[in-house]
């Protein structure tokens, strides 16, 4: 999922101060559904237009680094809630069923 282009920062991060057009603007950016991540995760060529122009270039890495880290974040918060209740998820993460098929294993090895 790991993708270039399409989507844009988490709902409320803020990379920088309001330029029209950007999501922390005050009525600005796309709205969406589904959080706002649907179309992949930024590159740091796209995530660098939406800041201010006057941001310097360790600032942009370090705000490029939280925007990965909350990008990841949420992909995996997204994967669980969508697998949570599927079998082959349960089978291999869900305590209760993994304490069922204890004794199976155990005949097995």
């Amino acid at each position: 999922r790991f993708g270039r282009g399409g989507g844009g920062p988490p709902l409320g991060f803020r990379g920088g101060r309001g330029r029209p057009g950007r999501r922390d603007a005050p009525g600005g950016g796309r709205e969406r559904g589904g959080g706002g991540m649907s179309g992949g995760m930024l590159s740091y060529k796209a995530f660098m237009a939406q800041l201010d122009d006057d941001v310097t270039p360790s600032v942009a890495e370090a705000q490029y680094a939280q925007y990965k880290e909350e990008y990841a974040r949420l992909q995996l918060r997204q994967f669980f809630t969508e697998c949570q209740a599927k079998e082959w998820f349960r089978a291999r993460y869900d305590p209760m069923v993994l304490e069922r098929q204890a004794p199976e294993r155990a005949r097995e090895a």
